[in-house]
């Protein structure tokens, strides 16, 4: 999660004025996404880049950055936008597959890759 650090790196947030534990708020336009709040390590008034923690498709381990989504949901409060557990999604020229739309903070569709 890079925005709330890139806001700290670009002066949007003050990180001198920060704890070691410093809450950075989002707001994103997209109608979709909504709020997130992002805990990001702060040391001497800097962000903390160096660490033991270790994500898949990053070459070096870095700082932990825990994200919370707030109000992740739409609006009527449904997760589930159809209703239904499992929905059957029919691509023309293809197939029917079943899937689990979920709406929690962006619009997702899953699906079992064994049906593909």
């Amino acid at each position: 999660m890079q925005i709330p650090i890139h806001a700290i790196y670009i002066q949007l947030a003050d990180a001198s004025r920060m704890p070691e534990m410093a809450f950075v708020r989002c707001e994103f336009g997209n109608k979709h996404c909504k709020t997130i709040i992002a805990h990001v390590l702060i040391t001497d008034g800097q962000v903390q880049e160096t660490g033991d923690f270790e994500r898949d498709g990053v070459t070096f381990p870095t700082t932990e950055v825990w994200i919370d989504f707030i109000n992740p949901v739409n609006s009527d409060g449904d997760m589930f936008p159809t209703g239904k557990l499992i929905d059957i999604l029919t691509v023309p020229n293809v197939d029917e597959f079943e899937v689990t739309l979920i709406n929690a903070g962006m619009p997702t569709i899953f699906i079992c890759a064994s049906d593909l």
